[in-house]
C-alpha cells in the first residue's frame, strides 16, 4: 500500500468524502467544555481581592481545563482535518494576541478593544473561517466549468452560555467582534502568503467544492471516467495521522481590558451549497464549442 503526500492526500479525502452516500458539512471547532465553564464561574465568584495577572492567568487556565477539538465531515486522522484544526488554532492565537499576526493591519482583539470600545461581559465571540465564493460559471451542457472569486471570509457570532456552561443561544455579535472579523477577512490574502496554513485551508475549501461538483453533477459518468484507485482503492491511502483531540486553554484565551475572555468557532465548509450555486456563461459556451472535437475523429494520434 502506497502512502501519498499531503496535497494528494487532501484531494483523495475530498473526493472520497464527496462520494459517500450521506452528504455532510465539513467543519472543525475548538471549544471549552461545559464542566470547564462551570469551574471557571465558580472560581471567579469565590476569588477575593486583586491577583497578580500572571498568577491569575495560570489559575484560570488550570480551572478551565483543555479545549476540545471536534472535526466533522472528513476523517479526523487525515492531513485535511489537521489543516482545518491548525488554521482554527492559528486564528484564535492571532485574535487573542498570543502570537502576533505576521502581516500589518491585523491587530489582536485586545488591542482593537483598547481603541474601539467595551466588550459585552456575557458574550463569547465565535469567529470561524468559511468560503467566500461567487457562483460557479458553466456552459449549458455542464461540461465546462470555471471558478470566479474564491476566497475566505471570517464570520462572527456570539455565544450566550447558561448557568451550567451549555451554549444557551447564539446571538448577533457586538460591533467590535465584527470589526475584528472584517479586518481578518480584509488581510486574508496577505495572511495566506505569510502563514502557509491559511493558504492550505483555502486549498482544502477549493478541493472540497470541486469534489462536490464532480459528484453532484455526475461528471465522472459524463466523461466516461472511473477512478477506482482514488475513490476506494486500498492500494493508495492517505497518511494515517494522530488526530488532534485537545489544546491547552492558554492557547485560546487572554485578557481583554479588565476581563478575561476565550474565543470559540472554527472552520466550516459546505461544499454542496457552494457547488449548487451556478451561472451559465456565454464565454464558456463559446469555448466549449471551440474545443469540441469533430464527431467521429480522435483527439489523439500516434504518428509524428
Amino acid at each position: 500500500m502506497r502512502k501519498t503526500d499531503s496535497p494528494l492526500d487532501d484531494l483523495i479525502v475530498a473526493l472520497r468524502t464527496a462520494f459517500v452516500p450521506q452528504r455532510s458539512v465539513i467543519s472543525c471547532s475548538i471549544d471549552p467544555t461545559e464542566e470547564g465553564i462551570q469551574r471557571l464561574r465558580a472560581f471567579v465568584r469565590s476569588r477575593e481581592g486583586a491577583n497578580d495577572p500572571a498568577r491569575l492567568a495560570a489559575s484560570l487556565e488550570q480551572v478551565l481545563g483543555n479545549q476540545v477539538i471536534t472535526v466533522t465531515g472528513v476523517p479526523e486522522n487525515t492531513h485535511f482535518a489537521r489543516v482545518l484544526v491548525a488554521a482554527d488554532f492559528r486564528m484564535k492565537q492571532i485574535s487573542m494576541g498570543i502570537q502576533p499576526a505576521p502581516v500589518a493591519g491585523l491587530p489582536s482583539f485586545p488591542t482593537l478593544v483598547s481603541t474601539s470600545g467595551r466588550v459585552p461581559s456575557n458574550m463569547m465571540p465565535r469567529w470561524w473561517l468559511a468560503p467566500d465564493y461567487e457562483p460557479l460559471l458553466r456552459d449549458e451542457a455542464g461540461l465546462t466549468w470555471k471558478f470566479q472569486k474564491a476566497s475566505v471570509k471570517t464570520m462572527v457570532e456570539a455565544d450566550i452560555r447558561g448557568a451550567s456552561g451549555e451554549r444557551e443561544k447564539i446571538v448577533e455579535a457586538a460591533p467590535v467582534y465584527r470589526k475584528w472579523a472584517d479586518l481578518m477577512t480584509a488581510r486574508y490574502e496577505d495572511l495566506s502568503k505569510a502563514d502557509p496554513v491559511f493558504g492550505q485551508v483555502r486549498n482544502c475549501m477549493d478541493l472540497a467544492t470541486v469534489a462536490a461538483l464532480i459528484a453532484g453533477e455526475n461528471l465522472l459518468e459524463k466523461a466516461d471516467l472511473a477512478l477506482p484507485t482514488i475513490l476506494n482503492g486500498d492500494s493508495v491511502q492517505p497518511a494515517d495521522l494522530t488526530p488532534a483531540k485537545y489544546v491547552s486553554s492558554k492557547s485560546v484565551f487572554g485578557r481583554v481590558g479588565r476581563n478575561w475572555m476565550f474565543v470559540t468557532g472554527g472552520v466550516q465548509i459546505n461544499p454542496w451549497e457552494l457547488a449548487s450555486r451556478q451561472s451559465i456563461s456565454a464565454e464558456l459556451v463559446a469555448l466549449r464549442q471551440q474545443l469540441a472535437a469533430p464527431s467521429g475523429e480522435s483527439w489523439w494520434s500516434n504518428a509524428n
